[in-house]
């Protein structure tokens, strides 16, 4: 296994408006502290912690996202394919 050096990102003033004001708009501060779908014993895990403007949120999920009973599918238009897409747009990382 091949491990990548550490990378800093320094993002713009501009970059860091927008993607708090993404964050406000996607409503994170709100997330409930945990997402968990019981029946996925392996997949993803998750774990978030932000504070900006003396707003914070601490959240975590194990297969389960913010929205992911509204279905089976899990579409960029929901709130955590929103907020992986803004953490992206501000890294120039996606997650593949």
């Amino acid at each position: 296994m091949t491990v990548e050096p550490l990378k800093v990102i320094v993002p713009s003033d501009v970059s860091w408006t927008r993607f708090w004001k993404s964050v406000d708009e996607i409503n994170v501060w709100n997330w409930m502290p945990e997402y968990i779908n019981p029946d996925v014993l392996d997949g993803c895990q998750w774990l978030l912690e932000l504070e900006f403007n003396g707003r914070s949120v601490k959240c975590e999920g194990s297969n389960a996202y913010p929205g992911w009973m509204d279905g089976p599918d899990f579409p960029d238009d929901r709130d955590f394919g929103r907020f992986l897409h803004s953490v992206a747009t501000l890294t120039g990382h996606s997650f593949d």
